[in-house]
């Protein structure tokens, strides 16, 4: 992904369709369990349950699609909402999982889809979701992004912000997979200029 589009240029027949939408929102139901937190949830089907409707009846559709972003190949959630006139908003999500294996991952990803499907239509839970057990565990210290690994991938960086990433974007990768010092994210942001 080299550049980052939010919306089409206009959006009023998308901004009253959606105002008319969350009007008639209710809350998602939660009737999932998650044993780690002894909890219940709003699943992805009970989100788009909860939606579906009222968004079709008005419109505007939903779509979620991967894409990797070239920096570092980390994989990206897509949402879209789609109005019927062609007008659309987007918003891009960092799938980052503490485990690489392709259960972390999907679990990631599903978590990634509940709340930015929620987020781009305003939809909320009955209360306060907190199942994201699999996507995140405790935190561990993260390994100091060294001096040769920073040189060695510089001009990719730069090249990646040259063309439309921000230099906030690059920190916040990076942010997932290292300590970045305050020298180096210094020297990224003048790379923004």
């Amino acid at each position: 992904m080299t550049e980052r589009i939010f919306q089409t240029e206009e959006i009023k027949d998308l901004s009253a369709a959606l105002v008319k939408v969350q009007a008639g929102l209710s809350h998602a139901k939660k009737k999932e369990n998650n044993p780690f937190f002894k909890s219940k949830y709003a699943g992805l089907p009970d989100v788009i349950d909860a939606s579906r409707k009222l968004l079709t009846d008005n419109g505007l559709a939903v779509t979620q699609v991967t894409n990797y972003d070239f920096v570092d190949m980390r994989p990206v959630l897509i949402t879209q909402l789609t109005h019927s006139s062609g007008q659309w908003i987007r918003g891009y999500y960092p799938i980052v999982s503490v485990k690489q294996d392709p259960q972390s991952i999907g679990s990631a990803m599903t978590y990634a889809r509940r709340y930015t499907y929620m987020a781009i239509i305003g939809l909320a839970a009955e209360d306060e979701d907190d199942d994201g057990n699999e996507a995140s565990s405790p935190t561990k210290k993260l390994p100091e992004l060294s001096s040769a690994n920073f040189e060695k991938n510089k001009e990719k960086w730069r090249e990646s912000i040259k063309n439309g990433k921000t230099s906030n974007d690059l920190i916040a990768i990076l942010g997932t997979k290292y300590t970045v010092l305050d020298t180096q994210i210094a020297e990224i942001k003048s790379w923004q200029a």
